[in-house]
């Protein structure tokens, strides 16, 4: 019985197992982007767009150099939209002001300063890539895979 009360906590009384955790938080992104509210259709757009936006900036950095001055310019952007905004993020409280809500809602809530230097990490790199084009991310990762391919 005392199996089916702790279900919750596989390796300790105080700490929830991480599969339960992931999968709060699936739910929790899913209902954001997918609300049942009015102009539910229009935050399902503006959610996607949030999402292409927040995969940019994450991985932006391992794109070809013709695409790194923009991915600079989204950091900067998104960087001073931060502080502008006291740590909130601009897609979100726009989907706050079509669900015509006071309460303010994250899309993926996580601590700013991890999102400052995730940010500032992928931007550094990519001014990295632009001045030395030859050391890039995507051109060490072609290098890599060009070497890989004399093993067939």
């Amino acid at each position: 019985s005392s199996d089916l009360d702790n279900s919750a906590f596989e390796y300790s009384s105080k700490d929830p197992s991480v599969h339960l955790i992931g999968y709060y938080y699936m739910r929790r992104m899913y209902n954001e982007i997918f609300p049942s509210c009015k102009n539910n259709s229009i935050i399902t757009l503006i959610r996607f767009i949030h999402i292409v936006g927040i995969i940019f900036i994450s991985i932006g950095c391992l794109l070809p150099r013709k695409f790194l001055t923009y991915h600079i310019l989204f950091c900067i952007q998104t960087l001073i939209c931060w502080d502008i905004f006291d740590d909130k993020c601009y897609m979100s409280m726009i989907i706050q002001r079509v669900k015509n809500k006071d309460k303010y809602d994250e899309f993926i809530p996580a601590n700013m300063m991890t999102c400052r230097y995730v940010t500032l990490a992928a931007m550094s790199i990519s001014i990295f890539g632009l001045a030395f084009p030859n050391f890039s991310l995507f051109n060490m990762i072609l290098k890599v895979i060009n070497y890989l391919k004399n093993f067939n």
